[in-house]
């Protein structure tokens, strides 16, 4: 079955200031690479690349180097 509607990438918006070492991707096979940019909160817009990193046992994506993140920061986790 093919699902209506998709979406291609997972967003972390932020309330508060956070150091982010490792996030949780439901559905996201083990062993595949992910792409974590920094986007623009209000546009999505792309701003940088901030790690890569591969999902490990039940979904988790352990980061190298924590991604610290400020309130009203927002970053998408992009599988490849």
């Amino acid at each position: 079955m093919i699902s209506l509607y998709e979406d291609p990438h997972v967003t972390f918006r932020f309330a508060d200031d956070w150091t982010i070492p490792r996030f949780h991707l439901e559905g996201v096979e083990v062993g595949c690479r992910v792409s974590v940019f920094k986007i623009d909160p209000t546009t999505s817009e792309r701003l940088g690349l901030l790690a890569t990193a591969t999902v490990s046992d039940e979904g988790w994506v352990e980061l190298i180097e924590p991604i610290i993140v400020r309130a009203g920061d927002a970053f998408i986790a992009v599988p490849k």
